[in-house]
Formats: C-alpha cells, structure tokens, sequence
C-alpha cells in the first residue's frame, strides 16, 4: 500500500491517502473539506493537457514492471540459444528477442487503450474540455491543451 499525503496550498490541511498513487484521467480540480477552496490533483489530468509522449507513458506504466520482466525472460530464454549458436546469428537473435518483448509491451498499451473504462475517461474528458470556460481555467493554472478530438458515443 502507498500513503499519498496531499497538503493544501490554502488552509495548510493535510490529508492522506492509503491506496495506489496512479494517475488518472479527469478533472485536476478538487475542492479542500477543510476550507472549501479550489486545489489542484497532481495525479489527475485530463485527457488533452497531455502530449502524444505523456499520453503513450500513462498507458504503459502500469505495464513497465510486466515489460522488464518479460524483457528479462526473453533474455535468460534467448541466451540459451545463443550456447549453440554461431557467432554471426547471435546478432539476429538479440534482436528477435527485443523485438518480441517490444510487441508484448505495445500489446498491454493497445489493451489498455481499448479498455472501456479508460475509452469513457477520454470521452468525458473530451467532453469536459468542449467547454470553453473550463479551457480558460485550465490554462490559467498552468496546462497546455492540446487539439481536442470529439469523440461520439
């Protein structure tokens, strides 16, 4: 279990949270039980302030510790082979080996993609993001938006 500590910028109140620090898509706007003000959620992003690069990482991270492992079983299989292999195909074999590793990883990342929860978090983000003023806001506090792509559900 991770103990996330979340510090108010307003009132000082700290709060804590026992359970999985992920990141998440939605609204970064939360509002202090304390004081009652506006905070932002450093875990909690909407789908479009995230660039291509962020957008593909939030996808893969949960998998990255599957990957390494998988990454490191391709190797212990692929330098078996290698024994008994002549030189001028152990080349080859490595590559084969990351290869396969890399379309296993990119495989988690498409199926997470696709999975209906995180398909309806874009979507309401979308929907989210069609309101201008609520673009505003996020601009004002920092976020960079990028091209709003209207999904119909």
């Amino acid at each position: 279990m991770i103990r996330t500590i979340r510090k108010c910028p307003h009132c000082g109140t700290r709060t804590t949270t026992i359970g999985e620090a992920k990141k998440e898509i939605g609204s970064p706007f939360a509002i202090c039980p304390f004081c009652k003000k506006n905070i932002i959620l450093s875990n909690v992003r909407e789908w479009n302030t995230m660039s291509k690069l962020k957008k593909f990482w939030f996808l893969i991270a949960p998998t990255t510790s599957t990957f390494m492992g998988l990454f490191t079983l391709f190797i212990i299989i692929g330098i078996i082979p290698c024994i008994y292999i002549p030189e001028n195909l152990m080349f080859l074999n490595s590559i084969i080996i990351f290869f396969a590793a890399f379309i296993i990883f990119g495989g988690f990342a498409i199926l997470k993609y696709k999975s209906q929860n995180i398909q309806d978090a874009i979507y309401l983000s979308n929907m989210r993001l069609g309101d201008p003023k609520y673009c505003e806001l996020l601009k004002k506090c920092g976020f960079k938006i990028y091209k709003v792509k209207t999904n119909k559900k």
